[in-house]
């Protein structure tokens, strides 16, 4: 049985992103590698945060309807900061155990998600990174799309563009959660320079 909240909740993002669509294009927003994007199957795409926009970003610039794991429990004090995170199918995270719960039933039903590896934002630059992505990879097979919106973070001249790296699948006799978070970040990382070029 459909259920008329979210039905709807559905419906207005959708209808956000149709309005927000345009107004992107003419800033000069533009995905790089957009064909790197796996057309199928469960996967987690995995972006720096530099800025609050960065979802709206992410949400325009990849063709699929994802669900964001992480958002601070701060963000869902009020009526109207959930309602907030709920059009930008924002999902709570309080701690680790409760991360993999629910990023859990998102992969198992075949679809994607959004983890800033960082754990929060960092306008300056990359910050450290969370193992708790690859963990998630390495449980369900689920390959990482690395990731990297260029003109959020400080210094960074505009447009925003968001750079898609290659997927990340997980190997099953040589990854842990340490050794593939830090190809992850390695990704990022060669990402960030092609965008500064």
């Amino acid at each position: 049985m459909v259920n008329p909240e979210r039905a709807a909740i559905r419906g207005a993002r959708g209808a956000l992103r149709a309005a927000l669509a345009p107004l992107a294009r003419a800033s000069g927003f533009r995905v790089h590698h957009p064909e790197r994007v796996p057309p199928v199957g469960p996967w987690i795409v995995c972006c720096n945060h530099a800025a609050f926009i960065d979802t709206v970003w992410l949400h325009l610039g990849l063709p699929v309807d994802l669900a964001v794991f992480g958002g601070h429990p701060r963000l869902f004090r009020t009526r109207s900061r959930r309602a907030l995170m709920a059009l930008g199918n924002v999902r709570r995270v309080d701690d680790e155990a409760g991360f993999s719960r629910a990023i859990a039933r998102r992969l198992d039903a075949g679809r994607p998600a959004l983890v800033y590896p960082e754990g929060g934002r960092n306008p300056a630059g990359l910050g450290p990174f969370q193992s708790w992505a690859a963990t998630a990879s390495l449980a369900h097979r689920a390959p990482l799309v690395p990731s990297y919106l260029w003109g959020t973070s400080e210094g960074q001249p505009g447009p925003v563009g968001l750079f898609v790296g290659h997927p990340l699948h997980p190997l099953q006799s040589s990854d842990d959660p340490e050794s593939l978070t830090g190809r992850l970040r390695g990704a990022i990382e060669a990402l960030a320079q092609e965008a500064s070029r």
